[in-house]
């Protein structure tokens, strides 16, 4: 395989919904020919009012993406001289068939009206044994089960592509 460039998608103070809500799902469309290897995922949530309500996020595989606003055009390339990315970033809610939970996202948790933060962190260096891949047709995305309107999200999403 060859490396083709490394990418970042990056949502900054999302706020929480009432109910369940996919955030971003990114997809590697079936016609692609090539494999996404996640080498980053960072989500940081906060609330800077009472927020007692568990409302974890989860980052879960999926396949089946539709709906919402494709917003792939926001996809970061770390070498502009080099390939768009072949990813598809969709956010507002995009339509998912989830599979498996990869990732746990802890909320924000606050007794008082002061701010609080959680942070989760993936990274992995590319290897085949610890890398998160999307082969054509994969997708992952990011969920709330439950809603918080009192819940701010910020995520960030880095990834390479092979052929």
């Amino acid at each position: 395989m060859s490396a083709i460039n490394t990418y970042s998608y990056t949502m900054i103070d999302v706020p929480g919904v009432v109910a369940t809500n996919n955030f971003v799902s990114i997809l590697n469309p079936t016609t692609s020919n090539r494999v996404i290897a996640f080498v980053n995922l960072i989500a940081n949530a906060y609330a800077t009012t009472t927020s007692q309500t568990a409302a974890s996020m989860g980052v879960y595989k999926a396949t089946t993406v539709s709906g919402g606003t494709v917003d792939s055009t926001n996809i970061a390339r770390f070498n502009t001289q080099l390939s768009a990315s072949v990813a598809e970033v969709r956010i507002g809610n995009p339509t998912v068939t989830r599979n498996k939970l990869v990732l746990y996202l802890p909320p924000p948790i606050s007794s008082g009206t002061g701010v609080t933060t959680s942070t989760s962190e993936l990274v992995t260096p590319v290897s085949v044994n610890n890398t998160l891949f999307l082969y054509p047709g994969e997708a992952l995305c990011a969920t709330t089960l439950s809603g918080n309107v009192n819940q701010v999200w910020n995520l960030n999403f880095a990834w390479v592509e092979f052929f």
